[in-house]
């Protein structure tokens, strides 16, 4: 269970699991990167998550808050990344300038 919000209104986020996503023009969408929040400060969270969304050309951001423990979203963390094993493998370390 996730909630999906637009990269621009992605409310602060605590420390979860999240997904970035390219919803294309035909509603067909790519997953781009899987990633953990990992600071105390929602806010920063969040700042993190928009530039690496905005990096990479993410529009959504699916948030899985259910894990309460660090090693919960870790777990989560492991299985959405095996999920999409092969299609991240070519996701850019940074953006290119």
């Amino acid at each position: 269970m996730h909630s999906v919000y637009s990269l621009i209104e992605c409310p602060p986020l605590p420390k979860a699991t999240y997904v970035l996503v390219k919803r294309e023009q035909g509603g067909r969408r790519r997953v781009l990167h899987v990633g953990s929040g990992q600071n105390e400060a929602a806010t920063l969270n969040l700042a993190g998550v928009r530039q690496r969304g905005a990096q990479l050309g993410a529009n959504e951001v699916h948030v899985h808050f259910a894990a309460a423990s660090d090693a919960a979203r870790n777990l989560v963390l492991c299985d959405l990344r095996a999920g999409q094993l092969g299609s991240l493998a070519s996701e850019p370390d940074r953006a290119s300038a």
